[in-house]
């Protein structure tokens, strides 16, 4: 027996289909993204996965498919700005009732010095480290990267000028020792 074929006749269809072509195109790339941005590859999942099902939830509000993208991003960054402040709020909580010395947990080494974007961009702010994984790393526009991060393009010059002069401040690894790496799967990001 025939299985019938799926055709997109509504809008909402156009919509859905328009939704899982983008996604199957830049899972790789936003999962990345959020994994950088969060300083692992599994909160970064984590956030990746309530970006999709939020858009998936406003799927009717699109009026543009070819704005999804941009909106899935814009999302994406808004929802690790989110994570990122609530993971500052709860270590500040639990500093406060921890009485010995806190020994962050460690991380696996990364493969070598192309993974030390990664090590680096962690110690910048959110919009630093924003705007500099999305140019330096995800080469978007200047233009695409304020709307991203709801700044100015003047805005976003700013963040990478001091997000890169931060960076070249930062001391370098001693030799033989990586940093951290969100996960091996991003070398080609």
């Amino acid at each position: 027996m025939m299985q019938p074929r799926f055709e997109p006749t509504g809008l909402f269809d156009v919509r859905y289909a328009a939704f899982l072509e983008t996604v199957a195109h830049l899972r790789e790339r936003l999962h990345g993204y959020c994994a950088r941005m969060t300083g692992s590859a599994l909160d970064g999942e984590d956030v990746m996965q309530e970006t999709l099902f939020e858009i998936y939830r406003k799927i009717e509000k699109i009026d543009d498919p070819s704005a999804l993208r941009l909106w899935l991003f814009r999302t994406a960054h808004n929802r690790c700005i989110d994570f990122l402040r609530n993971r500052q709020t709860r270590q500040r909580a639990e500093a406060n009732f921890v009485v010995d010395e806190i020994v962050p947990p460690a991380e696996p080494a990364g493969q070598g010095t192309d993974r030390a974007i990664e090590r680096l961009v962690i110690h910048l702010p959110p919009k630093e480290r924003a705007c500099i994984l999305l140019k330096d790393v995800f080469d978007h526009s200047l233009e695409e990267i304020a709307d991203l991060v709801g700044s100015t393009v003047g805005g976003v010059k700013a963040a990478l000028s001091r997000g890169r002069a931060k960076l070249a401040a930062l001391p370098s690894l001693p030799a033989g020792r990586s940093g951290p790496s969100p996960d091996p799967r991003f070398q080609d990001c």
